[in-house]
């Protein structure tokens, strides 16, 4: 269930989401809906000042050697483990590399010496 907000004038509100449902509503943070109106004035956030708004990207790490960043704080949720669940996958793919890489070492010192 959402709540739902009547904004009072020269109220300032950042709109993350827009549902045509309910004659239109638009989200204003993460549990709180105001009712769209032609009262209200709409504008789009200028794209400089979009990057305000809470991500923060950080550094994991899968060996010493294999590191990758990782999002968080993303509005949209789906983007946000996509991104996180792709670059988990390369650094995963880089460990198997260099396991492979490795064992064709050894093989090669063996087949060498």
């Amino acid at each position: 269930m959402a709540t739902v907000k009547k904004v009072s004038k020269g109220q300032t509100y950042r709109v993350y989401s827009y549902s045509g449902k309910y004659g239109g509503i638009c989200r204003v943070s993460k549990d709180l809906y105001d009712q769209k109106s032609s009262s209200i004035k709409y504008e789009i956030a200028p794209i400089d000042k979009i990057q305000v708004l809470g991500i923060t990207v950080t550094k994991k790490s899968l060996a010493s050697n294999i590191s990758y960043p990782q999002a968080s704080g993303l509005f949209n949720q789906w983007f946000e483990a996509s991104f996180n669940r792709k670059f988990f996958n390369i650094a995963k793919q880089t460990q198997q590399a260099n396991k492979e890489l490795k064992e064709q070492e050894k093989k090669d010192v063996k087949t060498v010496g």
